[in-house]
């Protein structure tokens, strides 16, 4: 009786070991374009000139259609995020020099897991020293660039909790689970 409930409890184990991640394609994201005087980690931008919520979608550019919005001339690009990657290009506008000034990425409402990294995979027009992120945002600071009638992109790669604490069932925990099975088969050949 003991083996029995041992070698279900082994099995639920084994079973529940898998982890499921929250994905970001679904999630609403917003992107803001704005400045702050004082800090390059702004928690709120003091002045937004525009600000775009959208739903991730892969693949497909989620801020599109030929139009000037946030300064990315999107004929030629656009704004895409996808599973672990934003990438911007075309870029057509100047910044001022302030503490930041450039772009906030920032999941909506909340329901994408922490980011935990974000690196610059690509670019033209600035380094990782302009790039600051939080738990829910993403800062780009384009503080004293000018960009006008740019080709400029930049491509960043995102990593979120999920994508980290994401445990997969190892082979030993199955072989485990199937030899319990025998001892279990032979225990009971045993008895008769």
């Amino acid at each position: 009786m003991i083996l029995k409930s041992v070698i279900f409890t082994t099995l639920a184990l084994v079973l529940s070991t898998s982890a499921s991640a929250t994905t970001v394609v679904g999630q609403m994201m917003t992107v803001e374009m704005g400045t702050n005087y004082n800090t390059a980690t702004p928690s709120s931008l003091e002045n937004v000139s525009s600000s775009v919520t959208f739903n991730v979608v892969d693949p497909g550019v989620e801020i599109g259609g030929g139009n000037v919005l946030f300064g990315v001339y999107e004929a030629n690009g656009g704004v895409n995020v996808s599973e672990n990657s934003i990438s911007m290009t075309g870029f057509n506008v100047g910044f001022g020099s302030v503490a930041f000034n450039g772009y906030h990425f920032f999941d909506t409402n909340g329901t994408i897991d922490d980011f935990t990294s974000v690196t610059v995979t690509s670019q033209n027009i600035i380094g990782q020293d302009r790039i600051n992120f939080s738990a829910d945002d993403i800062w780009i600071n384009m503080s004293g660039l000018s960009l006008y009638g740019s080709n400029g992109f930049l491509d960043l790669d995102f990593t979120t909790s999920a994508s980290v604490s994401t445990v997969p069932v190892p082979a030993a925990a199955w072989l485990f689970g199937s030899g319990l099975l025998g001892l279990a088969g032979l225990a009971r050949r045993k008895k008769v």
